[in-house]
């Protein structure tokens, strides 16, 4: 159940609308007084998040396919699970070596993703609310 209400809240960051400044709790520098800050700590003091290099997170931001199995898969997996698919270029445009392959190739192995009917994944493009809640379903 606490996994299931992780990524509802997930979505909720997905789709929300406001950005402030920042606590001394994590290091984002965008996220403090947004109406998801309890939940953006929580997923960063878990291990779920880490935010982008430049010290944000991003939270009003639409989220990438490769993103939202991120956080699905941490939330959910063992990395010994997940891990070993680090190498494993399971779609024509998933580059082995990539900060999503293991991710990608995982949910692929375990049915959670298909892709789309062209064989490629599309890592980079947003995900809409239809494909977030079949990902999260699978």
């Amino acid at each position: 159940m606490k996994r299931l209400i992780t990524v509802a809240i997930t979505l909720s960051l997905t789709f929300s609308s406001i950005v402030y400044a920042q606590t001394s709790a994590v290091p984002f520098t965008d996220h403090e007084g947004h109406d998801f800050e309890e939940a953006i700590e929580y997923l960063y003091t878990e291990g779920i998040i880490q935010g982008y290099p430049n010290n944000t997170f991003q939270p009003d931001n639409q989220i990438k396919r490769a993103e939202l199995l991120k956080i699905i898969i941490e939330s959910n997996f063992n990395e010994s699970e997940y891990g070993e698919y680090a190498t494993d270029p399971c779609f024509p445009d998933i580059e082995a070596g990539e900060w999503y392959d293991q991710y990608v190739c995982y949910a692929k192995s375990r049915g959670i993703v298909q892709g789309y009917p062209d064989g490629t994944f599309k890592p980079d493009q947003n995900v809409n609310l239809v494909e977030s809640l079949k990902i999260i379903y699978e």
